[in-house]
């Protein structure tokens, strides 16, 4: 299994933006997981985040939740586009919310990718790529694996 972690440190004084995934103000209930899976089609990030507002619509604040759905758009997107995978594949997503913090995890039978040290948006196509931008932008860290199953992407 090959792995790599990217931290991401935010400074409330040099930051463009002072909030993130994991740092919201209010609690949440310990230990509440879920997890579902999608077709990977062009409608995967739709149903991500349908799925989402669905499940988490009175439980994050609608700053956390608007960061989490963003992210999570965005490397479902990617694990559309640039995955490799097809026909009757499946995309994974599982959040876990505990006090002070939200995770989740993406993962699909695709080829993944080895993250650019670090991420830039990259202007030069259009539409898109600032998925892995944003996400080292919003996430206090993450990192991706490949697995003789497949691929994860995970943040918090």
């Amino acid at each position: 299994m090959t792995a790599r972690v990217r931290d991401r440190w935010v400074n409330s004084r040099t930051s463009p933006r002072r909030r993130c995934v994991s740092r919201s103000t209010p609690r949440y209930p310990k230990g509440m997981v879920f997890a579902f899976a999608v077709p990977a089609s062009a409608q995967a990030p739709a149903r991500v985040r349908s799925e989402l507002r669905e499940r988490l619509h009175e439980t994050l604040d609608p700053s956390t939740a608007s960061d989490l759905e963003l992210l999570l758009s965005e490397v479902v997107t990617n694990a559309v586009r640039y995955g490799g995978v097809g026909g009757a594949a499946t995309i994974g997503v599982q959040i876990q919310i505990d006090s002070d913090m939200v995770s989740a995890q993406i993962t699909d039978s695709g080829r993944g990718f080895v993250p650019d040290e670090p991420p830039r948006p990259r202007i030069e196509r259009s539409p898109g790529g600032f998925g892995l931008y944003l996400l080292d932008l919003l996430s206090t860290r993450w990192g991706v694996e490949r697995n003789e199953t497949g691929f994860r992407v995970w943040f918090r």
